[in-house]
């Protein structure tokens, strides 16, 4: 219970303290065993290597976000350096834990949303499409709405984008009226399954 702020309010209740991440738990569980006495000097390295991890994490699923868009091995190499270690990822880290816990979750989101849009079978479209959910529900269990709120974004123009582009190629007809719905539907998996998952924060 945190005392502090108005009359008071559950810890659980503070989105930011990202309670439910399960990276965070982990960093919880081993942080409470520490020694108390020396806990000043010893939590902060702990605290910046899990950070490490995320920057790492982040720059791999970046990678894989620009393989998924048909860019060469060195372009997502470098893409993915440079988003892992930009600005918009790496200043976030020192002050805004919880931003950038759920930051580093977009590359994967995007890359697994793009991963089931080449997939034939109905049963492995579902599947990235919930592992693309799953990212979301990471996104938010982090501490922050931003990481979830950009790859909605990105993921509806992106659809939009797609689905515009195959009316300019085919006139409107039953068959990409069908692929419309499609797109939809799978936007609206991905988005449900996240929420749901990430609800209990």
């Amino acid at each position: 219970w945190d005392f502090d702020q108005l009359s008071g309010h559950s810890f659980i209740g503070e989105m930011q303290s990202g309670a439910f991440y399960p990276p965070n738990l982990l960093l919880f569980w081993v942080l409470s065993l520490l020694n108390p006495e020396s806990y000043t000097i010893n939590a902060p390295p702990i605290i910046e290597f899990f950070v490490l991890l995320g920057l790492i994490t982040c720059a791999f699923a970046s990678y894989w976000m620009f393989q998924e868009f048909k860019l060469s091995q060195a372009a997502s190499l470098i893409g993915a350096t440079i988003f892992a270690y930009s600005g918009f990822t790496f200043a976030r880290q020192s002050a805004q834990l919880c931003v950038f816990n759920s930051i580093i979750w977009i590359p994967f989101i995007i890359a697994a949303y793009l991963r089931s849009s080449r997939q034939d079978s109905i049963f492995r479209k579902a599947w990235w499409l919930h592992t693309s959910g799953l990212g979301l529900a990471m996104a938010i269990l982090a501490g922050h709405y931003l990481g979830f709120i950009y790859s909605v974004v990105i993921i509806l123009f992106y659809s939009i984008f797609q689905i515009s582009r195959q009316i300019k190629t085919n006139s409107l007809d039953s068959a990409i009226s069908k692929k419309i719905i499609i797109k939809v539907i799978a936007f609206l998996i991905t988005i449900t399954f996240g929420i749901l998952l990430a609800s209990p924060q």
